[in-house]
């Protein structure tokens, strides 16, 4: 029985295009479908299928390697332009078996899982909390310390990725053919192209040349980095990734995070709030670099601590070692070594660029060995070898590793092949300013009490343009709810004010915001409009004197923010308002 959605699709096909394109597609996607889920008559989608009524792929105008967010944006917008494009798309397995569909990292393994994983928590964390204050406890259990039905949470996030899975297959426009293998470049023949790569052909698995007539794009991103059995005897025959945690097939049990960084920090608090006992090993800092405020990464940590995350500063693994019942790990806090026992051990250490098997060297393009990334022109990303460009996580470029970028860039290469006139985000980019480029791009991280900035950290501030000529403006609160039912922390202390705003000024600019960072509920919907005013050079006074606040927001407080870091008076509200005052 085709599904509703193949059926849907097609009648809308039918309404634009007549009865018989409605016919046709709808047999395209039920075929689609059958290769998605592995049904009998159909090569499994996980193997390789071409996209496209033809089983013979013939040359294009552009190759694309790589289908994540990038490669299927650059694709997508190739195709719009009237170019036929050839997109490739291949998963390796992860250390412990994972792989996934087609749509990239983010679809499958990265900002979508941990999102839905991540509003699970807080779901569950604040009925716990606050359901009995608001009388809500003759509906809701606050008494039950068990964790989440961890089946149940995996099949409605895996249920919706593979929908996504779907979605972005049937999505990609009809001059763009998709093919599940693995690509790498080879020297093209005269005559033939520009470029050529070589694969093996998911239906005869036969070795075949393909060549790009005007140009091909990198777009192959990076996967999680594991430590060395030298540096961490165990870490890849038993640690786990971002590639396995939101498909595990068992509940993660008790789980040691290792790192400090976004991934981690988030994984850690998921679980924490999904009822798993959970331990976040941090080697220094948490939220380390320019892009993070160091007091805004406190308040992170703090609060992660007050929802019954065990944070351990110092502290990384040693050794991993597997046991009857769970795993032994051999662990370095502070000058002492000690073995405790975990279900599962998580690594949030950084990620590498997947740029080993594309056989670079042979088409004369060249890698930054310090960053393993391929070394572009900043502004048009092509490489070393002008008709190859490369985009997202394997791009040399200093840029964040996030989705919206890797979007922008594969439509901006789109229109830089195509001698397009649109706008490129990126062509005043340049080694000087390349830095502040890189931070003034929004993102947020997705913790129990979530952390969304744009720009400067204030230290960072205080470095590049000098501490005289910095004035940062703040406020520490607590949200209007918690106020009211006075929370309590995971310890039964009270909890924490979680609401901290800060603007960080250039004095000698009219006080130009160049910074600003909010840890609170909701952080990612409220960075995106004050992250459009900080990239309008946005000033302290446009803030608090051109525009009022909506009452009563935690968001109203930039509309509010007085004190100044230099004044010296207490920055923390009173009054139980929220983010703004009542009078």
């Amino acid at each position: 029985m085709v599904p509703s959605m193949i059926q849907g699709a097609a009648a809308r096909r039918v309404s634009k295009q007549g009865a018989s394109e409605g016919v046709s597609f709808l047999s395209r996607l039920n075929r689609q479908w059958r290769c998605l889920s592995g049904l009998p008559g159909a090569n499994l989608f996980g193997a390789g299928t071409l996209f496209g009524d033809n089983a013979e792929t013939k040359d294009a105008d552009v190759v694309v390697i790589g289908g994540g967010s990038g490669g299927i944006s650059c694709a997508n917008e190739l195709g719009r332009k009237g170019k036929r494009v050839v997109l490739f798309d291949y998963v390796s397995s992860s250390t412990q078996g994972s792989s996934w569909g087609f749509g990239g990292t983010c679809v499958n393994v990265g900002c979508i899982p941990k999102k839905l994983m991540h509003d699970a928590s807080c779901l569950r964390a604040d009925a716990r909390h606050d359901a009995q204050a608001f009388g809500l406890d003759n509906i809701i259990d606050t008494t039950s310390d068990d964790p989440v039905d961890w089946e149940t949470l995996r099949s409605t996030v895996q249920s919706y990725i593979k929908s996504l899975n779907f979605s972005y297959t049937v999505g990609l426009n009809e001059n763009v053919q998709l093919i599940r293998s693995k690509a790498s470049f080879c020297q093209p023949e005269e005559g033939k192209g520009v470029s050529s790569v070589r694969y093996i052909d998911p239906l005869s698995q036969e070795e075949k040349t393909l060549h790009a007539r005007e140009a091909a794009v990198v777009a192959v991103g990076g996967r999680p980095a594991l430590p060395s059995e030298k540096e961490c005897p165990g870490a890849r025959d038993y640690g786990v990734t971002s590639d396995d945690i939101f498909s595990l097939e068992r509940a993660p049990g008790k789980t040691l995070c290792v790192g400090a960084s976004y991934v981690s920090t988030e994984v850690a608090g998921a679980l924490g709030n999904l009822g798993f006992d959970t331990t976040l090993a941090v080697r220094s800092k948490i939220l380390r670099g320019d892009a993070f405020d160091e007091q805004c990464a406190t308040k992170v940590g703090e609060m992660l601590v007050a929802n019954g995350i065990d944070v351990r500063m110092k502290a990384s693994p040693l050794r991993i070692e597997k046991q009857e019942t769970g795993l032994s790990v051999t662990l370095q806090q502070g000058d002492n070594v000690i073995e405790e026992k975990f279900d599962t051990v998580f690594f949030g250490t950084g990620r590498k660029a997947c740029v080993k098997d594309l056989n670079l060297d042979s088409v004369g393009i060249q890698v930054n060995s310090s960053t393993n990334k391929i070394i572009v022109d900043r502004s048009s990303f092509q490489t070393t070898n002008h008709n190859i460009y490369c985009i997202g996580d394997a791009a040399d470029t200093e840029l964040p590793e996030l989705t919206p970028v890797a979007i922008r860039q594969g439509e901006c290469v789109a229109n830089e092949i195509c001698k397009s006139v649109d706008r490129n985000l990126f062509e005043t980019v340049n080694d000087q300013n390349i830095h502040e480029k890189s931070l003034m791009v929004p993102s947020t991280v997705f913790t129990p009490v979530e952390y969304g900035r744009i720009g400067y950290s204030e230290t960072a501030a205080q470095r590049v343009f000098g501490k005289d000529d910095i004035e940062t403006y703040l406020v520490e609160w607590q949200s209007l709810a918690l106020s009211a039912i006075h929370r309590k922390g995971a310890n039964g202390a009270e909890y924490p004010l979680q609401c901290l705003a800060k603007l960080v000024c250039q004095r000698s600019k009219n006080e130009r915001v160049v910074g600003l960072h909010y840890v609170g509920p909701h952080a990612g919907e409220l960075l995106q409009g004050f992250a459009l005013a900080v990239n309008l050079g946005a000033t302290k006074q446009d803030f608090t004197d051109r525009v009022l606040g909506i009452h009563p927001t935690d968001a109203e407080a930039f509309t509010d923010i007085r004190v100044s870091r230099s004044s010296g008076e207490d920055f923390v509200q009173s009054g139980g308002c929220g983010g703004g005052r009542c009078g």
